[in-house]
């Protein structure tokens, strides 16, 4: 009797070591004393899914850009796979990473993966009515976080979606986990390499920023495609809460009428306008990206079946 008391106690704590990779330590203790609410949440659910790719810093990159070798040769993206093992930037890329996936934890996210690239759940298992909002915030606060954490050397590009996947449980003990399958996990996936590539620290999908409902900033960047299932929807760069609209009134101004205009055809009123934007905010990576885009359709125009819808593959 005293055997199975101890191993059933055992299973127990393996079960809660297991889940604490993917839950605050009193929520993993929670779901250790009733199991039975993982299997709850098994099954279609909606969810927002956060993905995180560790990205060399600009200040990191233009070094590396000279010859310190170990980067994409871009000098914009660093995914920690792509490292050298035991490199400088490998190892502040995995203290990138784990402070982002602390701070997920810490909000009551669902850390589903933190090895070479960050996959946070929102909505499962516990119900969060507010997990477009939560998602957004988490993933600001997780850039900031990462960035501390790897002492400016690597940052996090975040991509934001929402909406219907399959979740189950798999394992047991200590290898007992959440899987979830669904597009909103490919389209947060994309969205966060595009964010790396233009120089976004959080990219979220449509669907996401409408569930919001008004209590986050955000500024559209492009209407996408993603080009296997060819939905279209627009994508827009997170800032901040809504009360914070004057400190980046700058990113703005410029960049809606200029998008306004390339939607029109008119190229050479919107690169005038993301130039505006560009002398206003020196940084502003999708400003740079449009400008660059609409002097090439001012040089050589598309033809009528032309539509303003970037394939999302042409972001990255």
């Amino acid at each position: 009797m005293a055997i199975g008391y101890l191993k059933r106690r055992g299973e127990r704590k393996a079960l809660e070591a297991g889940l604490r990779r993917q839950f605050r330590a009193d929520l993993a203790r929670l779901l250790r004393e009733q199991p039975e609410l993982l299997a709850t949440a098994a099954g279609r659910r909606e969810v927002s899914i956060g993905v995180g790719c560790p990205r060399l810093t600009r200040a990191t990159a233009a070094f590396a850009a000279n010859g310190s070798g170990g980067e994409d040769g871009a000098g914009r993206v660093a995914r920690a796979g792509g490292l050298n093992e035991g490199s400088r930037d490998a190892e502040a890329a995995a203290r990138a990473l784990e402070a982002a996936a602390d701070v997920a934890r810490a909000r009551a996210g669902t850390v589903l993966d933190s090895t070479s690239e960050l996959l946070v759940l929102w909505n499962a298992p516990f119900d969060q009515r507010d997990h477009p909002v939560r998602a957004c915030r988490n993933a600001l606060e997780a850039v900031s976080a990462a960035r501390k954490a790897s002492s400016g050397r690597v940052e996090i590009a975040f991509g934001l979606a929402s909406g219907a996947v399959s979740l189950t449980v798999a394992g047991q003990g200590y290898e007992t986990r959440y899987v979830a399958v669904g597009s909103p996990l490919d389209v947060a996936a994309e969205l966060a390499r595009c964010a790396g590539a233009i120089g976004v620290g959080v990219l979220a999908a449509e669907e996401t920023i409408t569930a919001a409902r008004g209590a986050l900033l955000a500024r559209e960047i492009d209407m996408i495609a993603v080009e296997i299932e060819r939905e279209r929807f627009r994508v827009f760069e997170v800032l901040g809460d809504a009360g914070e609209f004057e400190r980046y009134a700058a990113r703005f101004e410029h960049y809606g009428a200029g998008l306004t205009a390339y939607r029109a055809r008119n190229w050479a009123e919107a690169h005038r306008r993301f130039e505006q934007a560009l002398r206003a905010c020196p940084d502003d990576g999708p400003a740079a990206v449009m400008s660059a885009r609409c002097k090439r359709l001012e040089c050589d125009p598309p033809g009528p079946e032309w539509t303003p819808v970037t394939v999302i593959r042409d972001l990255r």
